[in-house]
């Protein structure tokens, strides 16, 4: 595994791991002791770390992942203990010169790059370049939902409006 540079990552740690994801080159990684690590580019600050641009080996973002999702300048992930809670690093509102101008990537009420959002149960998680979804575990049924850029109806609840929070993508569809 590697970086912008052409270095070659290696990951030398005891613990096996249990998830993956990269995009935009950001690369996280969940363990089998529930820990995320990332590494690559960190110029959103999507590694939660203020600390550089780009990370050239693995730093400990969270002691307690379930799962990672990883978006263009954004990374979101499961903590353990609060079940429905979704935490996000990076950038929240791209600037005009991305050609996406929405707000709300990282969630509601995001302040220096970090918000927090919040689902009823939620047990997968993937994130698109400027948008996040996760699979969800409510009253016996579970539903996607989505949130921020839905310039293409990625978000997919019909309608063509950005959304900060998570709402439901597959109302009407029998998953």
């Amino acid at each position: 595994i590697g970086d912008s540079s052409g270095l070659l990552v290696t990951w030398n740690s005891p613990f096996s791991v249990r998830e993956m994801d990269a995009l935009e080159g950001t690369f996280c990684l969940v363990t089998e002791t529930n820990q995320l690590w990332c590494w690559g580019d960190n110029g959103s600050g999507q590694l939660g770390s203020a600390n550089a641009l780009v990370e050239h080996q693995p730093i400990l973002v969270d002691s307690g992942a379930r799962h990672v999702g990883v978006g263009e300048n954004h990374v979101c992930h499961l903590p353990l203990g609060d079940m429905a809670a979704i935490r996000c690093n990076g950038e929240d509102v791209p600037s005009p010169d991305d050609g996406h101008p929405v707000s709300g990537v990282l969630g509601p009420n995001a302040s220096a790059g970090q918000a927090t959002q919040t689902v009823t149960q939620p047990f997968l998680i993937d994130a698109g370049s400027w948008h996040t979804c996760v699979l969800d575990e409510e009253a016996g049924r579970t539903p996607v939902k989505c949130w921020g850029d839905n310039s293409f109806g990625q978000l997919g609840h019909g309608v063509g409006d950005d959304a900060p929070t998570a709402i439901e993508a597959t109302a009407g569809v029998g998953f």
